[in-house]
């Protein structure tokens, strides 16, 4: 059996444990975006009190965590006339 080793090339660096975290706090925000009738900032501001302390500089803004709340909304439906709905009014 043969074994091959890789040498690091230049670029090598160790993984950042901190990443999965931001990528789990994503993954929450969307989810409970697409799913859930709370308001985006009580999703955010739920979310981010349980991440560690760490990853706070690598966080996006909360405005743009916000839109991706928004974006995973579903759009609103208009009736046969374009407007809303009347409990929506």
């Amino acid at each position: 059996m043969e074994v091959l080793l890789k040498e690091p090339s230049e670029h090598s660096h160790v993984p950042d444990p901190d990443r999965l975290h931001l990528i789990r706090l994503k993954n929450e925000i969307k989810s409970r975006g697409a799913s859930s009738d709370e308001g985006a900032s009580t999703i955010l501001f739920d979310v981010l009190r349980t991440i560690p302390l760490t990853i706070t500089t690598d966080l996006p803004t909360n405005d743009a965590l916000l839109q991706t709340i928004r974006f995973e909304r579903p759009a609103m439906q208009l009736d046969h006339n374009g407007r809303l709905s009347l409990i929506l009014r």
